[in-house]
């Protein structure tokens, strides 16, 4: 339920989906949520939560999926997260090696790809898990 400040609220300040700069020129959201003054623990929570969810959905489109281990299944949910369903859909060749159960290759091709350049740690460390199917130690 509505009430009448709210109301008046959303009227003025209109609601914008996508960031923006307000009137004074400040990082804006929504219904005029000003971004530069942050979020909440509770507040990222949630957003981390919803990204996630997107991320499983998007991965279980691919008929391969299911038959992945779990540590392998964590790899791509994490690219997806990371990536967008786009952004994953683009590592044509590690999908394919994927589809064959080619470990092997598409931890290589996850190595040879420019986000591994951009975040070599992080693709590093998700490439040796699609290898040996094994969580992190550290």
């Amino acid at each position: 339920m509505i009430d009448s400040s709210s109301k008046l609220i959303r009227a003025h300040e209109g609601l914008r989906l996508t960031p923006y700069k307000d009137s004074r020129g400040i990082l804006t959201i929504g219904f005029g949520r000003n971004l530069e003054r942050g979020i909440s623990e509770d507040e990222a929570t949630q957003l981390f939560e919803r990204d996630l969810r997107e991320a499983r959905v998007a991965a279980r489109q691919y008929k391969w999926f299911k038959r992945l281990s779990r540590a392998r299944r964590a790899v791509v949910v994490d690219m997806q997260y990371q990536l967008g369903a786009r952004g994953f859909s683009s590592f044509a060749k590690t999908i394919a090696a994927l589809a064959d159960q080619d470990f092997e290759t598409a931890a290589d091709e996850m190595l040879r790809s420019r986000w591994h350049e951009q975040t070599p740690a992080r693709a590093e460390r998700l490439s040796a898990m699609m290898r040996s199917d094994e969580w992190p130690t550290d």
